[in-house]
């Protein structure tokens, strides 16, 4: 989620956000959109990126962790604020959302364990 009282433009971020990915080939931006209601109390709204190609989706998900440790002088913005998930359903975020409170209970009950959820699972890192 971007913060909009930060005056950033999520038009010349996002591109850039790409560039920094180094993907195998740029995708094509169909549409950049926040979403949601303006909320006065909010640090802002989730911003949705429309990308033409499945594939492309998949790559900069998977590349995304390495937006953790860049910084872009340009837009006074840390990208370790950063996150990026893919479009779900509401039963999809919902599954997801259970999964989620399941992980916080085993992260809580033993925390010295790394877990994370692949394939609709919370594992656990050896």
């Amino acid at each position: 989620m971007l913060c909009e009282g930060m005056q950033i433009d999520e038009e010349h971020l996002v591109p850039e956000m790409f560039g920094l990915l180094e993907l195998t080939q740029y995708p094509v931006i169909e549409k950049i959109q926040r979403v949601g209601e303006k909320k006065s109390n909010s640090n802002g709204r989730p911003i949705k990126v429309t990308l033409r190609s499945a594939i492309a989706v998949h790559e900069v998900l998977r590349k995304a962790k390495a937006l953790k440790s860049t910084n872009v002088s340009g837009f006074n913005f840390h990208f370790s604020k950063l996150y990026l998930s893919p479009d779900r359903s509401l039963d999809e975020r919902k599954s997801r959302q259970k999964l989620v409170q399941e992980m916080k209970g085993m992260i809580t009950k033993d925390s010295s364990k790394r877990y994370f959820i692949r394939n609709d699972k919370v594992c656990v890192a050896d």
